[in-house]
């Protein structure tokens, strides 16, 4: 009675079970897999970045608008007080030349100086006019897309 050797993973009539798991087959692809795995997060890598580039790039760019037309309103906001400080100045000149006594000179500097005080109002109120678009023009920044 002589049996033939067999080797160990030669299946048998009866087993059922296969010698090769999944895993065993999965080792011989072992290498395509992983360019398949690099290729797939190397597209995955460019396409995360090219979102959050843009993205950043509409950040910068509506930051950019909103900052420059805060400060042109600062800039008119500034031009604006120091307008109303020379109205103000010249009006105490108009009450000091008010309590002098009244001569035709007192009364021509007083209407020279009212008519300044009138010009300086109309360019306080241009400077204030033109913050306001500024600052209108700022809140469109952040709707505009």
């Amino acid at each position: 009675m002589s049996k033939d050797i067999e080797p160990e993973g030669t299946p048998q009539p009866g087993d059922r079970t296969p010698k090769r798991t999944v895993l065993s087959r999965i080792g011989e692809y072992k290498e395509a897999i992983g360019v398949v795995i690099a290729v797939a997060g190397a597209i995955f890598s460019g396409v995360a970045w090219v979102i959050s580039y843009f993205a950043t790039q509409a950040t910068v760019s509506e930051l950019e608008c909103r900052l420059t037309h805060q400060m042109n309103a600062a800039n008119f906001d500034s031009k604006s007080e120091i307008i109303r400080s020379q109205i103000e100045a010249r009006q105490s000149q108009i009450q000091s030349t008010a309590l002098q006594k009244q001569t035709q000179s007192t009364q021509a500097a007083v209407t020279k100086l009212s008519n300044e005080v009138k010009e300086l109002e109309k360019a306080a109120k241009e400077e204030t006019r033109k913050s306001t678009e500024q600052l209108s023009l700022a809140a469109k920044c952040a709707t505009a897309k």
